[in-house]
């Protein structure tokens, strides 16, 4: 009984003081012109992959209207009445992969486009996205593709803003 009586304020004693290991000076503030790593962190830096330089991409591409299959049960059918004129022809694709981020844009028959995405291994996934929203023609949807060899493959498949119009585009892109 007596040992777990004087047991117990030493190990407060050692608990508190164990805890407190200041120098007795205080900690210098961090400094937006020092550097906030240790020695040790350029050893570590030079051991990591180093970053790509970004890779342009560029090539042509011709839209055609897009397939489009609803259910047996639909009601509405407005991708039959699609008269093919608007969003249809030719333009330029351009994209940039930088590391795993993609941006890009379209121009020509879909009119400008904004690309934004990544790539995942040799798989490139993006949103397409109007320049303007507010234009009077605009069209969204996906560009999807592959790099092969030395060059990239991609399919866009996009809707006009109220989705009555498809259209699709298969391109090949090569480096600028």
């Amino acid at each position: 009984m007596n040992l777990t009586r004087c047991a117990l304020p030493i190990l407060l004693v050692l608990t508190v003081v164990g805890c407190d290991k200041s120098s007795g000076s205080p900690a210098p503030a961090a400094s937006s012109s020092a550097p906030a790593a240790s020695s040790s962190a350029p050893a570590a830096a030079s051991s990591a992959p180093s970053v790509a330089a970004p890779v342009d991409w560029e090539g042509p591409y011709t839209a055609k209207v897009g397939k489009v299959t609803p259910p047996p049960a639909a009601k509405m059918k407005l991708w039959e009445k699609d008269p093919g004129k608007v969003g249809v022809g030719t333009g330029t694709i351009k994209l940039t992969v930088s590391g795993k981020q993609i941006t890009g844009e379209l121009t020509g028959a879909l009119g400008d486009l904004l690309l934004t995405g990544e790539l995942d291994d040799k798989v490139v996934t993006a949103r397409v996205d109007p320049k303007d929203p507010n234009a009077a023609e605009t069209w969204s949807g996906t560009l999807t593709g592959k790099l092969e060899g030395d060059g990239l493959t991609v399919t866009l498949r996009v809707a006009s803003r109220d989705a009555n119009l498809a259209r699709e585009v298969d391109a090949k892109l090569t480096r600028r």
